[in-house]
């Protein structure tokens, strides 16, 4: 069982940043994480869970990246969540799959997502669709 600690995530800028997501909290059967920026409403925030019914193990990920501006109203200036962008990944795996399988098949998902990979990496990032 993976211990509830820190995730660190690069982005893709040019020189990349890590961002560090810190165990928040750990309600039932959802951990959060939370990289905090000294503001909560603009943490960046990651939820992980896991749940086994009818003899599958269904796992989700949950990616929220508020984008937050400074508002002055009355020469009072206060943070305000101007847009969040959200990921969610789901995966369900059969109770007899294999970890060698499951890990093949995250591998195929992380490459997807490789800027390489310019069909995906057009459409998710660029917005451009398919023709």
């Amino acid at each position: 069982m993976p211990a509830f600690t820190a995730i660190t995530l690069l982005d893709r800028q040019s020189t990349p940043v890590a961002h560090v997501f810190n165990p928040s909290a750990k309600p039932g059967d959802v951990a959060e994480f939370r990289a905090g920026t000294g503001v909560p409403i603009a943490d960046k925030k990651m939820t992980l869970s896991l749940r086994e019914a009818n003899g599958r193990y269904r796992g989700k990920m949950v990616l929220a990246a508020p984008v937050v501006q400074t508002e002055t109203i009355n020469g009072i200036s206060r943070p305000v969540v101007v847009r969040t962008h959200y990921a969610e990944l789901n995966v369900t795996f059969a109770a007899s799959s294999t970890e060698e399988e499951r890990n093949d098949f995250i591998g195929l998902v992380e490459s997807a997502l490789d800027p390489a990979i310019t069909v995906v990496d057009g459409m998710i990032v660029g917005l451009k669709g398919i023709y």
